[in-house]
């Protein structure tokens, strides 16, 4: 699936693409959410 792929690459390599930390947060909170947080 291409968006669970991006998803995924958006989290970890985000600062690197100059993206906006909240956005980085936000993406990591839900990729945390679908894996099921503790």
């Amino acid at each position: 699936m291409p968006f669970q792929h991006i998803g995924r690459s958006d989290v970890f390599s985000g600062p690197l693409k100059g993206r906006s930390p909240i956005i980085v947060a936000i993406e990591f909170s839900i990729l945390e959410f679908l894996l099921g947080t503790p």
